[in-house]
Parts: structure tokens; C-alpha cells; sequence
């Protein structure tokens, strides 16, 4: 093993998560309940107010989601907005 491998295994046994980062698929039922409900969390308190704002229909909708989502959260990126829309403009 090279200076660097002997290294990075002493510090990876050192930290904190060693057992994650030695074993990523390794997730508890407790570790994935818990980033549910971290996510629910997450959607509520950025999605609470859109059902006050129903004037201007669904054009005034579009624009406020992407601003939230697209441009300040980066949840999802525009090239995948404008799949999702030629999906369901072609379903249609």
C-alpha cells in the first residue's frame, strides 16, 4: 500500500463515520426514516405558502416555481425543467 493509502486508512479509522465511509450502502431504517422526514420537512416549509397565491393561474404558478426550485434551492436544474415540460407538452 503507498504512504498516501496508509495514510487515508489511519484517518478514515480515526474519524467519526469510519463504519459509512468503509461500508456506503450500510443505512439504517432509523438514518432513512429520519431523512424523510428531514425531506417532508424540507418541502412543507418551502411549498407552505403556494397554495395562497392562486391568482394569475397556472403561467404566475410556473414562474414561482421556478424561480423557488430552478434558481434559489438548485433542487433541479433547467435542462430537466425543459425535459419535464417537452414530456408532458408531448403527452398531451
Amino acid at each position: 500500500m503507498t504512504r498516501d493509502g496508509v495514510t487515508a486508512n489511519r484517518s478514515l479509522r480515526n474519524s467519526r463515520d469510519w463504519t459509512r465511509a468503509a461500508h456506503p450502502t450500510l443505512i439504517t431504517d432509523q438514518s432513512m426514516e429520519s431523512s424523510r422526514f428531514l425531506g417532508l420537512i424540507d418541502v412543507i416549509s418551502n411549498c407552505w405558502d403556494l397554495g395562497f397565491n392562486a391568482f394569475g393561474g397556472p403561467p404566475t404558478h410556473f414562474q414561482i416555481l421556478h424561480k423557488r426550485f430552478v434558481e434559489r434551492l438548485k433542487w433541479i436544474d433547467e435542462d430537466k425543467v425543459h425535459r419535464i415540460t417537452l414530456l408532458y407538452e408531448d403527452s398531451n
